[in-house]
C-alpha cells in the first residue's frame, strides 16, 4: 500500500478536484495516426472514440470503443489513442484538464504463424509434428509482421485526498503530477502498460 510522507511544510500541494467531494468529471478521447496532442475536438486528424460526462475519480467502469473505418486509418498502421479529463464544457478551453496517449497498436506476426515459427525451430520429437506436416503449416502460413490493436486499455486514478510535499514528490508519481497553481495539482492518471501483453492484442482488419 502507498502512504506518501506528510507534508509539514509551506510548500504543500493539494489536489484541485479532491476525491473526496466526489465531483462530476467528464472524459473525451480520440483516435489518430499521430503522437501529436490535438488541436480541438473537431481536430479532422483525430477521429472521436468516447465522449463522457457525469462520472467521478471514484467511479469505476468499462467502455466499449468502435474504430470506423475512415480513410486515414486504412491506409495507416500506427494508432495513437488520446484521452482528456475535465471539469468544463471544453477541454481544450479548460486549463485544468489531464491529458494522456498511449500507442495502442503494434507490428506482430500473427499468433498461429509465430507458433509455427518456433515448431520449425524444434525437433520433430518434441513438437509431436512430423517434418512433412510441419514444412506444410509454416508454408501456409504467413510471418510477415502485421498491425495489431491493442484490445484493452486500462487507466487507474488515485482516489484519496492526498497532501505532498511540493519538494518531495514520489519519484514514481512525478511524472503524473500536473500542477494547476502553486498549491494544488491535477488528478493522478497513469495507463497501465506494465501489465499489457501480446495476447492482448488482436490483428487489425482497418
Amino acid at each position: 500500500m502507498f502512504h506518501p510522507p506528510i507534508c509539514k511544510s509551506n510548500n504543500c500541494l493539494s489536489p484541485h478536484i479532491k476525491p473526496s467531494l466526489n465531483k462530476k468529471l467528464k472524459l473525451y478521447s480520440c483516435l489518430s495516426i499521430s503522437s501529436n496532442q490535438p488541436r480541438s475536438m473537431t481536430d479532422s486528424k483525430c477521429v472521436k472514440m468516447l465522449d463522457l460526462d457525469n462520472f467521478t475519480i471514484n467511479q469505476s467502469f468499462d467502455e466499449t470503443i468502435h474504430i470506423p473505418l475512415v480513410k486515414q486509418f486504412r491506409q495507416n498502421t500506427t494508432f495513437y489513442i488520446h484521452f482528456y479529463i475535465y471539469h468544463g464544457i471544453d477541454p481544450f478551453q479548460d486549463r485544468t484538464h489531464i491529458y494522456r496517449q498511449r500507442l495502442v497498436s503494434k507490428y506482430l506476426i500473427p499468433q498461429q504463424s509465430f507458433i509455427n515459427l518456433l515448431q520449425e525451430k524444434l525437433p520433430s520429437s518434441l513438437t509431436g509434428i512430423n517434418e512433412q506436416n510441419q514444412n506444410k503449416s509454416v508454408n501456409n502460413s504467413s510471418n510477415i509482421p502485421i498491425t495489431h490493436i491493442l484490445k484493452k486499455i486500462i487507466f487507474h486514478g488515485v482516489n484519496q485526498d492526498i497532501i505532498f510535499d511540493r519538494l518531495d514528490i514520489p519519484p514514481e508519481l512525478y511524472h503524473l503530477m500536473i500542477l494547476y497553481s502553486q498549491t494544488t495539482y491535477g488528478p493522478l492518471i497513469s495507463s497501465d502498460e506494465l501489465t499489457t501483453r501480446l495476447r492482448d492484442y488482436q490483428v487489425s482488419y482497418i
